[in-house]
């Protein structure tokens, strides 16, 4: 599972990669309205706070679930 802090998110390939990402359909859990990054190094401290709940609506959710 990513669990990405602000380091690894603020890098330009990797914003570059969550909008193209998006632009194809791909439901992308990332960004602090989702949780807050966190600083590096320090991701065990937080990974109770993954919103599991909504990586599991956006599976649920997710158009090759829904579609006929």
């Amino acid at each position: 599972m990513p669990f990405s802090n602000y380091a690894q998110i603020s890098f330009p390939a990797v914003q570059d990669a969550i909008k193209k990402l998006s632009s194809w359909g791909v439901t992308m859990l990332v960004g602090d309205d989702v949780y807050r990054q966190h600083e590096p190094g320090t991701g065990g401290n937080y990974i109770h706070q993954f919103p599991w709940q909504l990586a599991w609506q956006a599976a649920l959710n997710h158009l090759w679930r829904t579609a006929s």
